[in-house]
This record gives structure tokens, sequence and C-alpha cells, in this order.
């Protein structure tokens, strides 16, 4: 684990066997880019590494201001391909 770091640009944290990678922007659209971007190079590097992440440990939340309304609907975060959950304060929250 101590290479990780060169496998992404984006802030990340190691705890045990959890990461977790922050990305930020004032543009949601971006973050949803960086963040598929950086999460992507670290899955290539878990693999080339023989790691592997547990799919129902796979989840993203989006933390704004209550303030700043952006449309998510539409954004994904994606690993491989597969889609992760995006946890949600509210269930029927779509933006």
């Amino acid at each position: 684990m101590n290479d990780v770091a060169h496998a992404t640009y984006a802030m990340y944290f190691l705890y045990a066997d959890d990461t977790f990678v922050c990305v930020s922007d004032s543009n949601s659209s971006t973050i949803f880019q960086t963040a598929n971007i950086e999460i992507n190079k670290l899955y290539d590097w878990f693999c080339a590494n023989r790691l592997s992440l547990n799919a129902k440990k796979r989840n993203y939340i989006v933390l704004r201001s209550p303030y700043i309304k952006c449309a998510l609907h539409d954004l994904n975060v994606v690993i491989n391909e597969m889609p992760i959950s995006r946890i949600r304060k509210n269930p029927k929250e779509d933006s």
C-alpha cells in the first residue's frame, strides 16, 4: 500500500483495509469526471497489485452546502463499468 500514492492525484485516506477518496471542485460535473478518472486509476492499481474491492462496500456520498443546488441525477461514479451506489441522507433526494 505504500506506493498507492503513485496511482492517483486525488486526496485519499487509508485505514486498515479501507480506502477513502476525496474529490472537490465548484462544478459538480467536474467532480464526477475527476472522481471517475481517479477511482479507476486506483482500481487499476488494485488489480496490478492483486487486491480486490469489496462490491458491498463501494459507495459514494456527495457533501455540499444545503444552500447550493445542483442536479446530480444524471451523474454517476463507475468502477470498471460498474456503477457505485450513492449514499443519500434522504432516499427521495435526487439533487
